[in-house]
C-alpha cells in the first residue's frame, strides 16, 4: 500500500480552490503539481496570496493575467452586492 502524501490545505469559500496555509506549503504543492504533470497538460507555474481566505492558491496564469482577472472579479462582486442592496 502506497502512502499518499498531500500538502495540508482547506478550500477557499470564495474561489473553491485549494487554499494552502503558508507560502512554504504552497511552494511544496507547486513542486509536486509540476512534477506530476505531463507536458501537454496545464501546469501551475506560481502561487499567490488570496485576500479572501488569507491562504495561498496555485495558478497557471501569469501575474499579469491573474491581476486582470482579479480586477474583473472585484468589479463583478461589487455589482452583485449593489443589486442585492
Amino acid at each position: 500500500m502506497t502512502k499518499h502524501c498531500v500538502v495540508a490545505h482547506r478550500i477557499c469559500r470564495t474561489t473553491g480552490k485549494r487554499s494552502f496555509f503558508s507560502d512554504r506549503d504552497a511552494r511544496k504543492a507547486l513542486g509536486r503539481a509540476q512534477a506530476k504533470r505531463e507536458k501537454w497538460q496545464r501546469t501551475e507555474t506560481r502561487y499567490y496570496h488570496c485576500r479572501d481566505c488569507d491562504g495561498y492558491h496555485l495558478t497557471s496564469q501569469s501575474r499579469q493575467e491573474h491581476d486582470a482577472a482579479a480586477v474583473l472579479w472585484q468589479e463583478l462582486r461589487k455589482i452583485a452586492e449593489e443589486s442585492v442592496a
